[in-house]
């Protein structure tokens, strides 16, 4: 009898919550190990700033040898890049790049 209400109450339990005892999954959004790119509009001369929209925070990045691309490392699904940079021809800029224009890249440079 007691037994079996353990069994009724693990199960009961179970179907409640199923994650909790199986280990939750990775709900971050972070694409570890994958490298992400960031298409520029123009080629840069350098980069003053790059930081997630939503938390401030700036991602493991490099520049392309062509200035033109911005590779990140465990880029953050569906959020915004915000940009803060130099033109070769001087120009500077501010503007967020949308989730759906950050790729994963074929090319992955070490970073």
């Amino acid at each position: 009898m007691k037994k079996s209400l353990v069994v009724s109450l693990v199960s009961f339990l179970f179907l409640l919550n199923p994650f909790s005892l199986l280990g939750q999954a990775d709900t971050s959004g972070i694409q570890h190990g994958k490298i992400y790119e960031l298409r520029l509009k123009a080629p840069v001369k350098c980069i003053q700033q790059i930081e997630y929209d939503n938390t401030g925070k700036e991602p493991n990045w490099k520049l392309s040898d062509d200035n033109k691309v911005i590779y990140i490392e465990d880029y953050i699904i569906n959020t915004k890049v915000k940009l803060k940079v130099v033109y070769e021809t001087g120009r500077e800029e501010e503007y967020s790049q949308s989730p759906c224009t950050i790729k994963l890249s074929e090319k992955q440079p070490a970073l």
